[in-house]
């Protein structure tokens, strides 16, 4: 059974090629929402087993989800994503998150964390 990837990703490109990225690892799934509502939407309706947000969202950020998914549900694996963020990668993590990439993201670190997140992947 394939593992589901949440890309949350208010810019239609972005998650378009994310999801094509994730869609190329053997074994994952995406799924994406362009907003933190359809975002909470995707989690309650399916069994996600990676979240990868963008920090700033039209309705929130993606500190908001890394709140809420941390508190009201199982996803073991957020990643943010942010072309600039006002908090240094530290601070990100210890927000909830499992890992902060800059844009562009490159590939190559993207399937590492995957593969060292999910070494049965």
């Amino acid at each position: 059974m394939p593992k589901c990837v949440l890309i949350v990703e208010p810019d239609e490109g972005a998650r378009k090629a994310l999801s094509t990225m994730f869609a190329s690892f053997r074994g994952w799934e995406p799924k994406s929402a362009p907003s933190l509502s359809e975002a909470y939407a995707a989690c309650a309706a399916n069994q996600i087993d990676l979240i990868v947000t963008e920090s700033t969202m039209p309705d929130g950020s993606g500190f908001d989800l890394i709140s809420k998914t941390r508190t009201q549900s199982n996803v073991p694996k957020i990643v943010v994503i942010a072309k600039s963020c006002a908090l240094p990668p530290r601070e990100v993590l210890k927000l909830g998150a499992d890992a902060f990439f800059r844009k562009p993201v490159n590939r190559a670190e993207i399937l590492e964390f995957v593969q060292n997140a999910f070494p049965n992947k």
